[in-house]
């Protein structure tokens, strides 16, 4: 399963871990940081997520759009 079609290096992280063992990779695209989506809200090019993985389970266990 593939849960990104696009290129990986488009990519910038930060990471939040929960305390249940589990990591949510919050992944925001570079096109959020172009000049014509400075001021709009959301997820302008549809490409931003989020993905939690279960430390415990060693799995991904939900992909989030952001909206």
């Amino acid at each position: 399963m593939r849960l990104i079609r696009d290129d990986p290096t488009e990519f910038y992280v930060t990471l939040e871990p929960r305390d249940s063992g589990t990591v949510v990779f919050h992944l925001w695209h570079k096109s959020a940081f172009y000049p014509e989506n400075a001021h709009v809200d959301g997820n302008p090019g549809g490409k931003c997520l989020d993905i939690w993985y279960d430390l415990y389970r060693h799995a991904i266990t939900r992909r989030l759009v952001w909206q």
